[in-house]
């Protein structure tokens, strides 16, 4: 009897979750308070050209007034921004290459030729220092 494979699951990317329920919002509320303060222009606005200006535009902006506290409300109640994320998944270059190493006599800085590594024990050299007695510093 065999088994059908099992389809790999999906990774969820961090760029592919939505934006959190404070940011959205936050983005509403100065959707919205954008919106009260441009009605809030055109109110004084219209008031202003009514009594000294041309008619017309006081009436354009008294209607301006009239119909933005209908339209804040219809696109801040629009729900979350689900403009989706462009995202694309980094990818590191490979290690960079180490420069070529200068000549240098044997014993500056290298175990001598032949010897290979030298693998030091931590352990021991606790167990040393330990040992030795503990001056207190003033």
């Amino acid at each position: 009897m065999s088994k059908a494979p099992r389809p790999e699951p999906e990774v969820q990317s961090i760029t592919s979750v939505p934006e959190s329920l404070d940011a959205d919002q936050a983005r509403r509320t100065k959707v919205y308070l954008i919106q009260m303060a441009i009605r809030l222009v055109c109110f004084v606005s219209a008031i202003l050209c009514l009594t000294m200006g041309p008619a017309w535009l006081g009436w354009t902006l008294a209607a301006g007034a009239v119909v933005l506290p209908y339209t804040a409300v219809v696109f801040v109640n629009a729900g979350p921004n689900r403009t989706p994320r462009d995202a694309q998944a980094y990818v590191p270059d490979g290690p960079a290459a180490l420069p070529p190493a200068a000549d240098v006599p044997d014993g500056a800085g290298r175990p001598p030729s032949g010897t290979g590594h030298t693998v030091i024990d931590g352990d021991t050299l606790l167990d040393d220092v330990r040992d030795e007695p503990v001056e207190k510093q003033n």
